[in-house]
């Protein structure tokens, strides 16, 4: 299950666009398989750029939907997909790599193990990316955020660079 489900999230990917929306490479479904569980996948390939209740996920995933509500809330919580509550109903919703789901796994601002080596399997993915489509081959879309992680607080820091696809 697993491999079909990290292939059908490359595709879901690539449609939702972005920088470095999902290459066919080793180095994305390396990045992929430490980002999602398979069954974060799974309900990440359902998910749309539109706001969504746990309910239409459910049925759109065919689970149940305190499954659904329990995996949604944990992909949220690990900045994979959007949750909003708007008049008491929450809401879910896809977002794409870049900007999206790359830049939440650093807005907590930890220095966790787990945060360094995504930081590197990102580091390795967008590398890889780029090799094959060099960024003279793209077009330039809108500023890309840099993070150096790091444990002393003057050595961290953000920087902007043109993104470009």
């Amino acid at each position: 299950m697993s491999i079909a489900v990290y292939q059908e999230l490359l595709t879901v990917m690539q449609k939702r666009g972005g920088g470095y929306a999902g290459m066919d490479i080793p180095e994305f479904f390396a990045m992929v398989e430490e980002l999602f569980t398979p069954e974060q996948a799974e309900v990440n390939n359902v998910l749309t750029g539109k706001r969504a209740t746990a309910e239409s996920v459910a049925a759109s995933a065919d689970m149940d939907v305190p499954a659904i509500q329990s995996i949604l809330e944990g992909m949220a919580d690990r900045g994979l997909c959007i949750a909003s509550n708007r008049d008491g109903q929450v809401y879910y919703q896809g977002v794409p790599f870049m900007p999206g789901i790359l830049e939440y796994q650093f807005m907590r601002g930890t220095s966790s193990v787990r945060d360094k080596k995504i930081a590197r399997l990102i580091d390795d993915y967008k590398k890889a990316h780029e090799a094959i489509k060099p960024l003279s081959e793209r077009k330039l879309t809108f500023p890309e955020i840099e993070l150096f992680l790091s444990t002393r607080p003057s050595m961290r820091r953000i920087r902007y660079i043109p993104t470009i696809r």
